[in-house]
């Protein structure tokens, strides 16, 4: 009998979310890359790295989590999936974050490695996540 490896095909988009401190003054962070379209058999691990900029001349503390998400309607809007079901597109479980919470000066930059674990089981097909980035104040 002749075993094939299935190749899964994982897309991360990475999204900031904009807080606002008790003064009411808005921060912000850039992130880049936005997106990465990756592939791996089942049992792999896969590296890469995000890099956050505070674009804010504040410090800033930015923690970091991981969300499936699923695209919706015609134009390709995405909606995140924070629960904690079962979905053959499911991403989230298999990434772990170093560091998850990033503690940055005023226009300071800074790294963000995920790791993605492929368990052997994966489903064949696409799975999607987003890292995302939500920002606290350092203070």
């Amino acid at each position: 009998m002749r075993l094939t490896k299935t190749l899964t095909t994982i897309f991360v988009a990475t999204f900031f979310a904009l807080l606002t401190q008790s003064t009411g003054i808005a921060q912000a962070v850039s992130l880049s890359p936005l997106t990465f379209e990756l592939s791996a058999n089942p049992g792999e691990t896969i590296s890469n790295v995000l890099k956050i900029t505070n674009t804010d001349p504040t410090p800033v503390l930015i923690s970091i989590n991981v969300e499936d998400f699923t695209a919706v309607g015609e134009e390709g809007q995405v909606t995140l999936q924070d629960d904690e079901g079962v979905h053959t597109y499911s991403l989230a479980k298999w990434v772990t974050v170093t560091p998850s919470v990033l503690s940055l000066g005023p226009n300071e930059a800074g790294t963000v490695q995920f790791t993605i674990n492929v368990p052997f089981e994966a489903e064949p097909g696409g799975h999607y996540g987003s890292v995302l980035a939500t920002i606290g104040s350092a203070s």
